[in-house]
């Protein structure tokens, strides 16, 4: 039971992302590179859950089939790769353990990862349809539990280690997106799009409670703790989006959508509220493999149905071309923290050099928002009409290479 006691926090932590639900369109390669300045340039039916209003821009293909579109990114507020590589395998002096400790915030270290595929997604002209799947989770462990790690409880001590959390989800969504022409002005034309998603819940869990103590004395430690994890194994629910777009002049798209503006989640398969309990009576190194001193208990039960929103965003894009480069700008506001919806705005500015016709170079940078900052650098080949994009994004930094997180994607289709 202690095993499972201990795997049941550790899944806590790594299982990942969205406090609640998050259920965005996952991101394409070339949004990506573009570190998400994507809602003026979303064509076709990668404008699903970005702005479905850009299906109805001239510029669109007649026809477009999505081949693959796969992707995978993580991230914690801590540490970057470097500093994996400095310490991993070493002795840490105290030094070295004060340093990492230093660059964890007050408020602990937090991790999130997400992945998606796309399939089956196509769009003839102001249709468009497309399936996603997803999974996706996030996590925090309190700072105290890694400072007693490294420099252990001293006598007289009692730690208050109650601010772990972890969320994950996995589900399947089926959109359906449809623009039309709004109106036609004297400076160019302004159109509407709508999409309607129905979402396919396949695994939720969350972490509802998880509060323990730890206290030194001269006869040993006491600790008492508890985890409680809501599960279900399966849901259904819908949601909305609703979008703008304008092309003014020759060269300038102006765009807006709100995701999720209508949303809700029913989660009614086999959930379940597992609490997790364990005791220490007075441990130390000699009697740690005593079953009286360490106790643990699970009590399992099942519960009904439940609910949840899916977090609504802004966003406003704009998008320009000059010469062989065409330039995008986003800014995203979110109604509530939700998952890497975040009510702290994002800014993001990718640009796109057509100098190679056949291989677009791609890159961007970001700031604000749940990730803080991102820098993404990517490429395609055209070679129509089959396309093929790669695209890189390290988030916690403005440099490629000197982030807390990765990500990575790759998408195909063909346009004619």
């Amino acid at each position: 039971m202690e095993k499972k006691t201990f795997f049941i926090i550790l899944a806590a932590f790594f299982l990942m992302h969205s406090a609640a639900l998050d259920a965005n369109h996952y991101e394409s390669a070339r949004s990506l590179s573009l570190a998400k300045s994507f809602t003026a340039l979303a064509r076709d039916y990668h404008a699903i859950g970005v702005n479905p209003a850009n299906l109805a821009l001239a510029d669109g293909s007649n026809l477009a089939i999505e081949l693959f579109s796969a992707g995978a990114d993580i991230s914690n507020n801590s540490f970057s790769l470097s500093d994996y590589n400095s310490y991993n395998g070493e002795y840490l002096t105290e030094s070295d353990k004060n340093d990492i400790l230093s660059k964890i915030p007050d408020n602990g270290l937090e991790g999130s990862a997400e992945t998606g595929i796309s399939a089956f997604s196509f769009s003839r002209g102001e249709i468009a349809f497309g399936i996603t799947a997803e999974a996706d989770g996030k996590a925090s462990i309190d700072k105290k539990i890694l400072e007693l790690v490294f420099n252990g409880n001293t006598i007289g001590d009692t730690m208050d280690l109650s601010n772990a959390c972890g969320t994950g989800i996995a589900h399947v969504d089926f959109n359906l997106s449809y623009a039309r022409e709004l109106k036609r002005l004297g400076w160019g034309v302004i159109n509407w799009g709508i999409n309607l998603k129905y979402i396919y819940g396949l695994r939720y869990a969350s972490v509802e409670e998880a509060n323990a103590y730890v206290a030194t004395s001269l006869s040993g430690i006491d600790s008492e703790g508890a985890i409680q994890l809501k599960t279900s194994e399966g849901g259904a629910g819908f949601g909305i989006d609703l979008g703008l777009s304008a092309a003014y002049g020759k060269s300038w798209i102006i765009s807006m959508a709100i995701t999720n503006i209508i949303s809700r989640i029913n989660w009614n398969k086999n959930n379940k509220l597992n609490t997790y309990l364990f005791t220490w009576e007075k441990l130390t190194a000699d009697n740690s493999d005593d079953g009286a001193v360490i106790t643990s208990d699970e009590i399992e039960e099942s519960i009904g149905s439940f609910s949840e929103t899916l977090p609504p965003e802004l966003a406003l894009g704009a998008s320009t071309t000059y010469k062989s480069l065409l330039l995008s700008f986003d800014y995203k506001q979110g109604f509530k923290d939700q998952g890497r919806v975040s009510t702290t705005p994002e800014i993001s500015l990718g640009c796109e050099a057509g100098f190679l016709k056949s291989i677009p170079l791609r890159a961007g940078f970001s700031v604000g928002g749940a990730e803080g900052s991102s820098a993404a650098v990517g490429l395609g080949l055209n070679i129509k009409p089959f396309f093929i994009d790669f695209a890189y994004m390290a988030t916690g930094s403005l440099i490629p290479i000197g982030g807390k997180g990765m990500g990575l994607a790759i998408s195909s289709g063909l346009n004619f």
